[in-house]
């Protein structure tokens, strides 16, 4: 689910968005699932649509723009941007979880994120510089520092958080969200 201007998206065997104007819904053009929705922060009428076959469907307004296969191994679970434009993408690939769609069409894997642990990763949140990738169960938290510039990993820095059953959180972490006053 995602959501901006008023509008409210949601990813399932179709793509639904609910606004003030209406609904409308439309159903994956290959036949998979969609799996994860994405409104461009800086252009809300910009979507982004990922798909279990890892395909991401770009929309502009409700017209497919460009249809990106072969680029993401994986169901596509998380994106979240940069101010830039670059798309950060995370799928289910434990060899190459995150992958880049940068502002000029390129693609680019994360090799930040390979050393990452997890099987199933479930969520991607960017805050500032860092980006947040929650695991299945009791691999945490992997963070990672883009120093500034996302699409140069040569001064990316990472570390990641494992919950333990005396944590305040728990022994497992499911999601996580921003609040109003910046704290995750």
């Amino acid at each position: 689910m995602a959501s901006a201007d008023g509008c409210i998206a949601i990813a399932s065997r179709h793509f639904c968005e609910i606004s003030k104007s209406g609904l409308v819904s439309f159903s994956n053009p290959d036949g998979a699932v969609f799996t994860c929705a994405f409104y461009n922060p800086y252009n809300s009428s910009h979507v982004f649509l990922g798909d279990s076959n890892g395909t991401l469907f770009e929309y502009l307004g409700h017209s497919l723009k460009a249809r990106h296969s072969g680029h993401i191994e994986g169901r596509i679970v998380g994106m979240d941007c940069t101010p830039e434009g670059d798309l950060l993408i995370l799928s289910q690939n434990s060899g190459s979880p995150v992958s880049i769609f940068d502002h000029n069409g390129g693609w680019h894997i994360a090799s930040s994120f390979k050393t990452m642990d997890c099987p199933l990763p479930l969520q991607l949140v960017k805050v500032s510089d860092y980006v947040f990738a929650v695991c299945m169960g009791s691999k945490g938290i992997f963070a990672v520092d883009l120093a500034g510039t996302p699409l140069d990993f040569s001064d990316d820095s990472y570390s990641s958080f494992y919950p333990s059953a005396d944590s305040r959180i728990g022994s497992e972490v499911c999601c996580m969200a921003m609040d109003p006053s910046g704290r995750l």
